[in-house]
């Protein structure tokens, strides 16, 4: 899945940044064509130290904490408590966009962006109590 490879890549460059730029710079390159096609040299303006992927299962896994901000967020939704096979099936390695056009027809498109802020808000809220690093890691 070279999407959520990317979607979840950290840059580390040279000299000081702060994590708000690297995380603007971040965030470019994962929606940048320059990305998708693998020319990411043009694109960096900063000379990179090193690039470093955190590959769910190699640092961290985060599938767990994905699960249960789906299962709060699809709770209102009428889907009760989803479990993980539904989750594995219907949610798993799919965007946002994809995900909400199965799970939530009726939802407006234009409320796409905001359903998904909100979930990744929940995702970074549940992952500051449960993400932890794969054990030998450090």
């Amino acid at each position: 899945r070279p999407s959520s490879l990317f979607a979840s890549g950290l840059l580390v460059f040279g000299g000081r940044k702060t994590a708000r730029d690297l995380w603007r710079r971040g965030a470019a390159l994962r929606t940048s064509r320059e990305m998708r096609t693998g020319k990411i040299m043009s694109v960096l303006k900063t000379p990179l130290k090193a690039f470093l992927f955190d590959m769910d299962g190699t640092l961290t896994h985060t599938d767990h904490i994905h699960f249960k901000a789906f299962q709060q967020m699809l709770r209102p939704h009428g889907y009760g408590d989803i479990d993980m096979n539904f989750f594995l099936k219907k949610i798993s390695g799919r965007h946002n966009p994809l995900i909400l056009q199965d799970l939530l027809p009726d939802l407006p498109k234009e409320q796409y962006d905001d359903w998904a802020n909100r979930k990744e808000t929940l995702f970074r809220e549940l992952a500051s109590d449960l993400l932890t690093e794969i054990p030998g890691l450090s």
